[in-house]
């Protein structure tokens, strides 16, 4: 893609091996896996403090991130929920609110939040959007 031409210097990949998912992220961004399990890591800007975090949390009855996600918020309708894609053809949703995308797999949901914290500006929309669409699930080896 034309993103990726022009700024290939300071894009980078990061894969989680823990939970296989691979992201693109910008490489000036600290990139901070926390806990033992590595469930969640941080992508953050040490110009502003704004981050993007990755959350795999347990999907233990399989529900496509459209159904989770309507689980959590029962009170969002249905028809509000933007239903997004990967570069790799993943479909899931972006919350009512507009900063969070998930996805899903038969194990697992996966978060992928923007926070920008008290700014009135956020500055890196473009770059959380690299980050969602890029998100890839490695496929499980037999």
């Amino acid at each position: 893609g034309k993103l990726l031409e022009l700024e290939t210097n300071i894009v980078g990949k990061y894969t989680n091996e823990s939970f296989p998912y691979s992201v693109l992220y910008h490489v000036l961004w600290e990139v901070q896996p926390l806990g033992k399990s590595n469930a969640e890591t941080l992508f953050t800007s040490q110009e502003t403090g704004e981050f993007v975090g990755v959350l795999a949390q347990d999907n233990p009855s399989g529900l496509s991130a459209k159904s989770w996600y309507l689980e959590q918020f029962p009170e969002i309708d249905e028809r509000n929920i933007e239903i997004i894609q990967t570069k790799s053809g993943l479909s899931g949703v972006k919350s009512f609110e507009g900063y969070t995308a998930y996805f899903a797999d038969d194990t697992r949901i996966y978060s992928i939040a923007y926070n920008y914290g008290l700014k009135t500006k956020v500055n890196f929309l473009t770059t959380w959007e690299m980050v969602y669409r890029s998100f890839e699930l490695k496929k499980k080896t037999e």
